[in-house]
């Protein structure tokens, strides 16, 4: 066979069998998965969906808003079926917020389960709300009566909870707290806190028990006033926390807290993009663990908008880089771990509206075969009302994607591969 010959057959195998993607390549150029409609049994006024895990078990929680506060429900996945099995519903509250960037979180544990939502402290005031909490403990039937998660109550905003069971079964805690900010007006206001506001936003932990509630610590005396944080545990025991701080200049990066042996320890900002923005862009980061190994992913307005993700061998002292994105991108994002490697999904803005990507990396620095996976590119709703969109991993490996149609309620996809 001629040399010519041997050549162009070999460049034509390599097109066919999909060239190495480096991890800033667009989804469009990697293969599709397939996507499927999942039914799901709620009302169409189902908001902030949420996966968790109970041990193989799956689980999704929402709330169903009402004209006058709203109820929390969730739903175990039916593997027969298919879909999520009918729901159970858990506390309703008069006060409870049901917007679209807070969500309640629901935890369990092998001892006792935990379910945070946000909650008015005062009608009087738009966004003074706190965090009310119950346990369970027998597996979500039946649920105490709430108590507030923090110690202080003024008119002014806590929110954005996140959760990871400890080792001895008691439910770490952390939230952004405004406790040192002003009061909130009564009329307006909203989630664009901006510079001219005087206070500061704090991160607090505390730990929830089976009857007690430790003291509260103080993590950060200065954050962003309305991005999502993000809490896991590793097999180390170490906790990690990721939110997005706001210092003195206005520059509101992505920042990580280590939590070992009951000390938490600042680490340094990890990637230093020095993004000046004077508001609250209300999009924090996501984190995801595997043994030792942990995740992130993150949104930055600097560059006109980019997603990045990366990775931790050391309990976030470090990080590498395994993904730049490109730009116009929305953020909204979620991660996770799978037997495949880590899964990450954000929002795009495209010339044919937004878009849900759904995309594979191999959870290490070089990224060379994440070709060989499916990626999603879906369709999505534009306008808040959408939510922060959520992905889970079935123990099938079928991924599920959650995220709301405004007027119409959850909408639940099946990702295939």
């Amino acid at each position: 066979m001629k040399r010519s010959s041997l050549i162009m057959i070999l460049m034509a195998l390599f097109l066919f069998l999909g060239a190495p993607v480096m991890a800033g390549s667009k989804p469009s150029e990697r293969q599709s998965g397939q996507v499927s409609a999942v039914p799901f049994n709620a009302s169409s006024e189902a908001r902030v969906p949420f996966f968790s895990r109970h041990g193989d078990e799956r689980l999704m929680s929402w709330a169903e808003k009402h004209a006058q506060g709203g109820t929390l429900f969730f739903a175990k996945w039916d593997h027969e079926k298919r879909q999520f099995g009918p729901p159970v519903q858990g506390p309703k509250r008069d006060m409870m917020l049901v917007n679209w960037a807070d969500y309640p979180r629901l935890q369990p544990g092998p001892k006792f389960w935990v379910w945070v939502w946000p909650e008015f402290i005062s009608m009087k005031h738009q966004y003074a709300y706190g965090l009310r909490f119950a346990r369970s403990f027998d597996q979500g039937r039946t649920w105490s009566e709430s108590q507030w998660l923090h110690e202080d109550q003024a008119p002014v905003e806590h929110g954005f909870v996140s959760m990871a069971t400890l080792a001895d079964g008691r439910i770490a805690a952390i939230w952004l707290d405004g406790r040192a900010m002003p009061a909130q007006p009564k009329e307006g206001g909203g989630h664009e806190h901006h510079a001219e506001e005087h206070g500061d936003m704090q991160l607090r932990f505390r730990i929830i028990g089976k009857q007690t509630l430790s003291p509260e610590q103080l993590w950060d005396d200065r954050t962003c006033e309305c991005c999502g944080t993000d809490l896991v545990r590793l097999e180390n025991g170490d906790l990690v926390a990721a939110y997005r701080n706001r210092d003195k200049n206005e520059i509101r990066d992505i920042h990580f807290i280590r939590y070992r042996a009951g000390i938490a320890e600042k680490m340094t900002a990890a990637f230093n993009e020095q993004w000046n923005i004077q508001g609250c862009p209300v999009n924090g980061p996501a984190l995801a663990a595997h043994g030792n190994r942990i995740a992130t992913a993150w949104f930055s307005g600097k560059d006109d908008g980019t997603i990045g993700v990366a990775m931790s061998d050391n309990s976030g002292t470090s990080w590498h880089k395994i993904h730049t994105g490109e730009k116009n991108q929305s953020g909204r994002t979620d991660l996770l771990f799978t037997q495949d490697g880590l899964w990450a999904s954000w929002v795009q803005e495209t010339e044919s509206g937004l878009r849900l990507w759904v995309r594979p990396f191999e959870g290490r620095a070089k990224q060379t075969q994440t070709h060989l996976l499916p990626h999603w590119d879906i369709p999505f709703p534009g306008g808040r009302g959408s939510g922060f969109p959520q992905i889970e991993i079935l123990p099938d490996k079928t991924l599920l994607a959650a995220f709301v149609e405004p007027g119409k309620g959850i909408k639940i996809l099946s990702l295939n591969k």
